[in-house]
């Protein structure tokens, strides 16, 4: 079994995951045989560009015929059933897009079965969504861990006209998870994106000691100057992830200690585990 961490540095979408998934290796062709199966009236492209000077992989999903649709829970669970996709595949979509429904319902007080999704409920974010589960499923991952959560700032226009970010079902999504907004004023982390990472991620944390095997890169659609718009998943052996191991510093100063019993010190610092000790005199 694997893991994944998502580094969200930069913030998170529905197809900066994609990218990122299929960067770990998954193939595209697969990946695009796979989605058919929702049989949306959508086409996808996959491609390498660069964000920031960085290469990555970019997921578009073009929308054809039509370009508005509201769904309620009921729509979305039909077409995923329907769909000849793996049950931990199912479970999976069907959990982030409950937790996406939950949200619209809290901040638009309405009760569940009669909360919609625009944006996130149209054709494209069941690609993002159904497609994420699909992509962990292959790569063999069972845990998923994320870093605290660039949000952004500023104001996003959205079918319910202009909001601050993060938006208001962004916000709930993210209750209980670390947020932060740093360097570019625009919307970092998207419903969708939010609603995956409430939904599948274990915990949240900075990142801890790793050891991975592999990184995928996906691309965000804009391109920013101050940071590479790009989210980044180390995917390692689930045995090797450990977030409570840390690496401490401890440092003092010495008055009248002789050169033997320091270097005696330094023998036994690295004989009780330490990863490294030094000694630097100070005037």
């Amino acid at each position: 079994m694997k893991y994944v961490y998502l580094d969200a540095s930069s913030g998170i979408s529905g197809d900066m995951t994609l990218g990122a998934l299929l960067d770990l290796g998954v193939d595209a062709a697969l990946f695009k045989e796979t989605m058919a199966g929702l049989r949306l009236p959508v086409e996808i492209a996959v491609r390498r560009i660069r964000r920031g000077g960085f290469a990555a992989v970019k997921v578009d999903v073009e929308v054809k015929g039509h370009d508005h649709v509201e769904r309620r829970f009921a729509d979305v669970e039909r077409i995923i059933l329907k769909g000849r996709f793996a049950p931990a595949v199912k479970d999976r979509a069907l959990l982030v897009f409950k937790r996406l429904f939950e949200a619209e319902a809290k901040v638009h007080g309405r009760r569940f079965k009669d909360a919609h999704l625009h944006e996130a409920g149209a054709d494209d974010a069941l690609v993002d969504v159904v497609g994420t589960a699909f992509l962990l499923d292959e790569l063999g991952v069972g845990d998923v861990y994320c870093s605290p959560l660039n949000v952004g700032s500023g104001w996003v226009q959205t079918s319910h006209g202009r909001l601050p970010v993060p938006p208001p079902a962004v916000a709930e999504l993210l209750k209980k998870a670390p947020v932060y907004a740093a360097w570019v004023e625009a919307e970092l982390v998207t419903p969708t994106g939010a609603a995956i990472v409430a939904a599948l991620a274990k915990r949240f944390t900075k990142l801890p000691e790793l050891v991975y095997e592999k990184i995928g890169r996906g691309a965000g659609t804009r391109e920013f100057s101050e940071i590479p718009n790009i989210l980044r998943i180390y995917l390692g052996d689930a045995a090797a992830f450990d977030e409570t191991k840390s690496v401490y510093v401890v440092e003092a100063t010495v008055d009248d200690a002789s050169p033997q019993l320091l270097a005696h010190f330094l023998e036994r610092a690295f004989e009780e585990g330490a990863l490294d000790a030094t000694l630097s005199p100070v005037v």
